[in-house]
């Protein structure tokens, strides 16, 4: 029997669960800070510039990711 399903839709959906658990993981330092701070006794100033760092290289890689997908297709 021939699947009603198309497959663009399944991409769509595994895309979608993809991205939905990125951000779930980029979310999660906020809701850690302070576990981490009674755990480790690291200041939020360590800790905030620790995701600030995540956060800039993030950014940085972006272009580079860019024209990597495009040299590649």
């Amino acid at each position: 029997m021939k699947s009603r399903i198309h497959p663009a839709f399944t991409v769509a959906g595994v895309i979608f669960v993809v991205l939905l658990c990125a951000a779930a993981v980029r979310a999660t330092p906020s809701i850690l800070i302070v576990p981490l701070e009674r755990e480790f006794g690291w200041s939020r100033a360590l800790l905030s510039s620790a995701v600030s760092v995540n956060l800039v290289l993030y950014g940085l890689v972006g272009p580079f990711d860019a024209l990597c997908s495009h040299l590649w297709r």
